[in-house]
């Protein structure tokens, strides 16, 4: 006898049935999460050139409550002291530029009357980093790894990366499956994603966190597929509709959780630990 025909005899959507469904479909909010989280790792942040003889002024900054006026007037001071305005808005709000500062002596002790564009004309690279705005953002692999200027790319590269991942994890977890089964895939797509996320969020190079960003998509992509798999399959035949309309509105869920998170935290390794700690519950719920 087939399953199929098992599940007409005994009910095709009986309650333990859908609680199965359930359980197992609840893997698809923090695969949502992590779907999606790149919205906030790879944010852009505002950034401009340092200048080292500023450095320990500019660090007291921080001091002040990071959203405040205080805190932008006094980052902002420095930038407009040190770099050229591109151009001009429609509004009339200048435009610095983020890769140039003007290319002269900068004094140790600032002034509110030091202006660089006063002595020089020129500019030059960033030959001593960048500073960054964190009025909305702590911390994006922008600024951990300053990719910025000539390497801004990269931020677009580690979300191909990702997806690259996402490829290899749908045929891979398709033919592991057919071998082990549906529930062991499952579970080591689980375990997979919840160890490359966390060690992940403590990356110290951009290739480092692209590496594990790429397991992250294999796994990611592996766990949708069992569990919707999983969550529909336990159904009878006549009831698979259901399922598989039902099981992807814990996605939805997934992505509401992620943005309220991502508001309330705003360093991205913080925030790819929480992503990452949510599929833990998925080893006690599911039997």
């Amino acid at each position: 006898m087939k399953f199929d025909e098992v599940l007409g005899l005994i009910g095709e959507m009986g309650p333990y049935q859908i609680l199965i469904m359930s359980l197992v479909a609840m893997a698809m909010i923090p695969e949502a999460m992590h779907s999606l989280i790149a919205v906030f790792l790879t944010a852009n942040m505002d950034h401009w050139c340092a200048v080292p003889e500023w450095a320990e002024s500019v660090e007291n900054c921080t001091s002040l409550p990071i959203r405040s006026t205080e805190y932008l007037e006094c980052i902002h001071q420095y930038r407009d002291a040190s770099i050229p305005v591109t151009h001009v808005t429609a509004t009339g709000n200048p435009v610095y530029s983020q890769c140039q500062i003007y290319d002269t002596e900068y004094p140790t002790d600032f002034s509110d009357e030091f202006f660089a564009g006063d002595a020089v004309n020129s500019t030059r690279g960033c030959p001593s980093g960048w500073i960054y705005d964190q009025s909305q953002y702590k911390s994006t692999i922008v600024n951990d790894f300053d990719i910025v200027c000539g390497d801004k790319h990269l931020a677009f590269t580690s979300q191909s990366i990702f997806y690259f991942g996402y490829l290899i994890g749908s045929w891979a977890s398709g033919s592991l499956a057919d071998i082990i089964g549906r529930y062991y895939t499952f579970f080591i797509a689980v375990t997979v994603d919840l160890i490359a996320g966390f060690v992940m969020s403590f990356a110290n190079s951009f290739w480092m966190f692209c590496l594990f960003r790429f397991i992250v998509g294999v796994a990611n992509i592996s766990l949708y597929i069992m569990a919707f798999v999983i969550a529909t399959e336990i159904l009878g035949p006549s009831k698979r509709a259901i399922g598989g309309i039902s099981a992807p509105t814990f996605f939805s869920v997934g992505y509401m959780f992620l943005a309220l998170l991502a508001f309330l935290v705003r360093d991205w390794r913080y925030l790819q630990r929480i992503a990452s700690a949510c599929l833990l519950p998925l080893y006690l719920l599911i039997p």
